[in-house]
């Protein structure tokens, strides 16, 4: 089956195998199949992740990555240095500042910034004036790169979010909101705060622990015209705001080598190939992104209120 992939990949474009590869991935997770392969460990070793995945020939790779180099929240692409208004970040400070293990869900960073953000639309979350998009919920959002957006990804979403929840001991679907933009129920918040306390107790205490047998910080490289990059946190975010939360200079994630997107590849991208958005407005997200700049009407609902957590901080 690998050499059948391989040898698609060698006679295909990008935008055929790459949604090909996401499709069955997709499949056998929800079939219950998980591949048993280890990434290789290049921890202290290599800080160029296009150095380290040759080295591994083909295999994922895992490596320190410096969190200045680090994009999270999807398509809100907060930075996790310098003044950042990261909300996780924030959040993480500000728990971990409490004396006290009762935590009123309702004023922490996390909170505020869950009330405040509240895309109406697939187009005012990525930050893009497009008819289609703006039909489609935020749910439904998908970056040009990593597919079309529409319902299968807010399926796809909701089982996600359905799991993470049950793992950690609660019983909440999609109606009760997400942790990257409001609206979200009480309970959401709730869940959220665990997931926080638990890795900052555990992180604090034990350092940034790596099982490779287990799910670690996954994402995209973004590669702009003049060869730099950025880490894409997909998988993670909570570990990754952490760890930069407690000034860890690096941490270590997962790097695919299906998962490096391009610049000047938008014109194969998925989701300007399905005409979601034209290459001009995806080459914009892309930079944004790249740049780590928050949707405009979205970060002005949030930006007083982060500022007001970091003086406060």
């Amino acid at each position: 089956m690998s050499r059948l992939y391989r040898a698609v990949k060698r006679v295909s474009p990008g935008f055929v195998w790459r949604p090909l590869r996401r499709a069955l991935h997709d499949f056998a997770t929800e079939a219950g199949y998980h591949r048993e392969r280890f990434p290789c460990d290049f921890r202290g070793l290599v800080d160029d992740p296009f150095e380290a995945l040759e080295r591994a020939n083909g295999h994922r790779v895992l490596m320190d990555l410096p969190l200045s180099n680090y994009r999270m929240q999807h398509a809100m692409a907060y930075p996790l240095t310098g003044d950042t208004n990261n909300p996780f970040v924030l959040t993480a400070r500000w728990l971990r500042e409490q004396v006290t293990d009762q935590i009123d869900d309702r004023v922490t960073p996390l909170a505020v910034y869950l009330r405040e953000v509240t895309p109406q639309s697939t187009a005012e979350l990525l930050g893009i004036e497009n008819s289609h998009l703006q039909q489609l919920s935020p749910h439904e959002a998908a970056l040009p790169w990593e597919g079309c957006s529409g319902r299968s990804m807010g399926d796809q979403r909701a089982r996600t979010a359905q799991r993470e929840a049950e793992e950690h001991g609660f019983t909440l679907d999609q109606t009760h909101g997400r942790q990257l933009y409001g609206p979200a129920s009480r309970q959401k918040i709730e869940l959220e705060h665990h997931r926080f306390q638990k890795l900052l107790e555990s992180i604090d205490k034990r350092g940034f622990q790596v099982d490779v047998s287990q799910a670690q910080i996954t994402g995209h490289v973004l590669v702009n015209d003049g060869g730099d990059w950025r880490f894409l946190v997909i998988g993670g975010n909570h570990r990754a705001a952490v760890a930069a939360a407690l000034d860890f200079p690096t941490v270590p994630a997962i790097v695919r080598p299906d998962a490096i997107y391009w610049r000047s590849d938008a014109h194969q991208w998925p989701g300007v190939i399905a005409a979601d958005m034209d290459k001009a407005d995806a080459i914009n997200l892309f930079d944004r992104i790249f740049s780590g700049r928050q949707p405009g009407d979205l970060d002005s609902a949030w930006k007083p209120q982060a500022e007001r957590f970091k003086r406060e901080l």
